[in-house]
């Protein structure tokens, strides 16, 4: 072999180690490149669904120790739209103790119960959102806490956010499930199932009062009632024929709104006391289910959450017997009228939360299916 083939051969080996040197180089940059981008790719997602029957999983109740306290909430969009199938998980001892798990159900409502006093860690997931994270400091040993609503909002800047429904917005969301609440057609706006519900400010209890006065129903029951007394000739001033079942129509209607209206908004307005009944259930036995519904008549709840006698509702029945004077025959005088009005209406509404109490329930269509009293 000659010189120059040598020279050649070795110009050869030359060039195509400096090309698998520089092959080698270009792909070890490639590799790291890509790398770090699926690395700031995965510090960067949200929850994907898969993920989330996995954390509901790993947060199985761990805890041997209960207690009587219980805690309770709704989780939230920034909108304001409930969100269902949300995975909820409660860390007992600052973050550090043992852990319990649940979903929130088709309302966006979760609870936990038996729970021990202290101070808890509540963090929230759902796809496609940014969990939250909330802490829950000093539950009493038999308390029964509603917390705010907790927020999950939609990625912007990938991280975590701590926001909170108000009291506000919850109350909002719960007395639009409760106008959807009907027994046999007929509005039953004034029941609460959610035990620990959030109080309605004074525009809330105005516009639940307005709802109840001007459903259709009410215009049905006004027109039943006049028929009765059409029948029995009741008020027989009034006389016969279209144009007294007419005035007795106008007259029953009269009084069904400002009784309504006056003993279950203004006055609860004016007085800050909670218009509803809040239903107790099968937590309690009979004979403090009728306890409980007989005490609500002449005990109302009031905002700050503790019982006072129920002037609302009292001083309701009589302001609307009083003004029924302006419109009815003169049978009898204002006062007298205040005070039948006062004394009926209050033993009548006794009567009538032993029946929600106790036979109501099954027969309610709409509302929020899994409310079911007392916790």
């Amino acid at each position: 072999m000659t010189k120059r083939h040598l020279r050649c051969r070795r110009l050869m080996c030359r060039w195509r180690v400096s090309v698998i040197v520089a092959l080698g180089a270009l792909l070890a940059a490639l590799s790291t490149q890509a790398q770090q981008a699926a690395g700031v790719a995965g510090r960067n997602e949200t929850l994907p669904a898969g993920d989330l029957p996995a954390l509901h999983a790993a947060i199985t109740p761990a805890d041997a120790h209960r207690g009587q306290a219980s805690l309770r909430g709704v989780i939230a969009d920034s909108s304001g739209a409930l969100i269902p199938g949300a995975a909820v998980a409660l860390r007992a001892g600052g973050g550090d103790g043992p852990v319990r798990s649940t979903v929130s159900d088709a309302g966006g409502r979760f609870q936990f119960v038996a729970l021990p006093e202290g101070s808890y860690t509540l963090s929230a997931a759902a796809p496609g959102f940014l969990s939250a994270v909330a802490e829950v400091a000093g539950l009493g040993e038999t308390e029964n806490r509603e917390l705010p609503g907790v927020v999950l909002a939609i990625p912007a800047a990938h991280a975590d956010v701590y926001v909170t429904l108000d009291r506000h917005e919850i109350a909002a969301a719960e007395m639009h499930a409760a106008l959807q609440q009907r027994i046999a057609g007929f509005p039953d706006f004034y029941t609460s199932f959610v035990w620990n519900a959030a109080p309605l400010d004074a525009g809330q209890k105005l516009l639940l009062g307005l709802h109840a006065t001007t459903d259709r129903m009410a215009f049905v029951t006004a027109a039943l009632v006049a028929s009765g007394e059409q029948i029995q000739n009741t008020f027989p001033e009034f006389g016969g024929g279209p144009a007294g079942f007419g005035k007795r129509y106008g007259a029953a209607y009269a009084d069904g709104f400002t009784g309504k209206f006056i003993g279950a908004a203004l006055l609860p307005s004016l007085f800050r006391q909670d218009p509803r009944y809040f239903y107790m259930g099968e937590h309690g036995t009979v004979k403090e289910r009728v306890r409980h519904a007989v005490i609500s008549a002449f005990l109302a709840r009031g905002d700050n959450g503790r019982l006072q006698p129920n002037y609302s509702h009292m001083l309701g029945n009589a302001s609307a017997g009083a003004i029924s004077t302006l419109y009815h025959p003169a049978s009898n005088s204002a006062g007298t009228l205040a005070l039948r009005n006062a004394l009926l209406g209050t033993v009548g509404e006794a009567g009538v939360n032993v029946v929600r109490e106790l036979f109501l329930k099954r027969f309610v269509r709409g509302g929020d299916p899994d409310a079911n009293g007392m916790p």
